[in-house]
């Protein structure tokens, strides 16, 4: 572990020495990778290039704005994704655990609670991407995930 953190440091370091460009690439790219691929630490990535942004190298308000931006990039990925393509994906073999009477109890489910579990969304952590994805196959309007998505990433 030890020498994950040594390198990371020794890349943000070379990061940092160039240009802030790249600390808010980083930021942008951090937070679209961590809806796709979970086991990424987004948020530590945010939490790094804040330190950078406090000792001068990079604009704090930059940085924050970059990351509701990554964020709700890779969550309307995900939703759209739900929508386009998740009752295929759930109607196939692939899915059979699940089954088609699933999709009832999931629009059911959004019917119910959208509004409070999206507005949560950012908060529950290990099934944040989950939910966006959830959250298309329930048919939830693309207008209200924005919105809600939008004020559970501003308070994360």
């Amino acid at each position: 572990m030890e020498v994950f953190f040594s390198k990371a440091d020794e890349i943000l370091n070379m990061v940092a020495g160039h240009s802030a460009i790249w600390i808010y690439m980083f930021v942008l790219v951090s937070m679209i990778v961590e809806n796709f691929f979970p086991p990424f630490p987004g948020d530590t990535c945010i939490f790094i290039c804040g330190v950078y942004a406090a000792g001068g190298n990079a604009s704090w308000t930059t940085v924050y704005i970059l990351s509701i931006v990554g964020t709700l990039i890779s969550v309307m990925g995900l939703y759209y994704v739900g929508r386009t393509q998740g009752r295929v994906v759930l109607s196939s073999h692939r899915a059979r655990w699940l089954g088609v009477k699933r999709l009832d109890h999931v629009e059911q489910w959004f019917d119910k609670y959208h509004d409070k579990v999206l507005l949560a969304s950012r908060w529950l952590t290990g099934v944040r991407a989950l939910i966006a994805l959830l959250a298309g196959i329930g048919r939830v309007p693309a207008w209200r995930m924005l919105i809600y998505s939008t004020i559970s990433t501003i308070t994360w």
